[in-house]
């Protein structure tokens, strides 16, 4: 019993080392104003109903950011810290110019679809919806869109482009 204590004391131990609770979510600081879509817990799909954060990204009449983090990306946590440490600065500068739509996915588990007002979409045939026509879908990924929610301009996968305040600021033409 003894080393199973020992056991658990470094894990928790190594997810505080590495910035991360056992039991974070892929999550932007609160500041930046994101309208947070999170799915039920299913096993065969869940299904992320986008409807009514689209409505309320389109009342706004600012372009629209969608931000694809994952619960169990690595590269997700990065750049949300990042995206912490430089809240003060980033945060009011993304709510002024930008809706942001966050989705809380998963890399392992269950499939995820994606209901928006014309129908129900996989993944890849919301990417192709939204005029992404890259090879590969990395995790994390920002797409820029108009009120069509069409692609207005390509931003940067995956966390390299956003590990510090300057290119996250060239990245978002602040």
């Amino acid at each position: 019993m003894e080393t199973f204590r020992s056991l658990v004391t470094i894990f928790f131990s190594l997810c505080l080392a590495f910035g991360a609770a056992p039991s974070a979510h892929a999550k932007l600081p609160a500041e930046y104003g994101s309208i947070l879509v999170s799915a039920p817990a299913a096993e065969g799909v869940r299904v992320f109903d986008l409807r009514t954060a689209v409505e309320q990204a389109k009342a706004a009449k600012k372009p629209i950011l969608i931000y694809f983090g994952a619960h169990d990306c690595p590269y997700c946590r990065l750049l949300e810290r990042t995206f912490a440490q430089h809240q003060e600065r980033l945060a009011p500068k993304f709510r002024a110019k930008y809706t942001i739509i966050e989705i809380e996915g998963w890399l392992r588990g269950a499939k995820m679809a994606f209901v928006l007002p014309e129908g129900q979409f996989k993944l890849n045939e919301l990417r192709e919806r939204l005029g992404d026509d890259r090879a590969r879908f990395l995790w994390p990924t920002w797409y820029q869109l108009d009120s069509t929610l069409k692609i207005t301009r390509e931003l940067p996968p995956g966390a390299g482009d956003y590990r510090e305040l300057v290119s996250i600021e060239e990245v978002f033409e602040f």
